[in-house]
């Protein structure tokens, strides 16, 4: 008898307690990757979010506007917009039309020809209001640019 009271003390019993001990101190690890998950999910939509603004920004603002009415069409979507992004507390918007000629110089063609594409760029840099406080970090910056060419039919500047 003496023999088994001896076993359950330090048998299945002790194994039981290491388990829970265990058990308890990777808690706080599984809790902080759940919430860099949550944390980096955020972010990742706010950026999403920044980019799909501008890319609708560039894309109707483009179309059979000219240039200096295009680029307030931008800043005043990306104006409006950024605010609603979930998370973005402050934003600056950019816009700008830019131009790009290419050259053709074939041997089939008579004479040269230059072929120029208007262009219009939308920016917009947010601060976001979210951030990782157990690792010190208080605000992200994101940034989403993109471009589209303009379509100005026979509107010239």
């Amino acid at each position: 008898m003496h023999m088994g009271t001896r076993q359950r003390i330090y048998g299945r019993g002790a194994s039981k307690g290491l388990v829970s001990v265990q058990v308890a101190l990777s808690i706080p690890v599984i809790l902080m990757l759940i919430a860099l998950a949550v944390y980096v999910g955020r972010f990742y939509r706010a950026n999403i979010e920044l980019l799909e603004l501008a890319q609708e920004a560039a894309r109707v603002c483009s179309r059979n506007l000219p240039p200096a009415e295009a680029r307030q069409c931008v800043l005043n979507r990306l104006n409006t917009g950024a605010p609603r992004v979930n998370g973005c507390d402050e934003a600056q918007s950019f816009s700008n039309v830019g131009t790009t000629t290419v050259v053709y110089a074939e041997e089939d063609l008579a004479e040269d020809r230059a072929l120029s594409l208007n262009w219009l760029e939308a920016r917009v840099d947010c601060v976001g209001a979210f951030g990782l406080p157990f690792a010190g970090i208080d605000q992200f910056n994101l940034t989403a640019e993109a471009a589209m060419p303009m379509r100005l039919g026979d509107l010239v500047e």
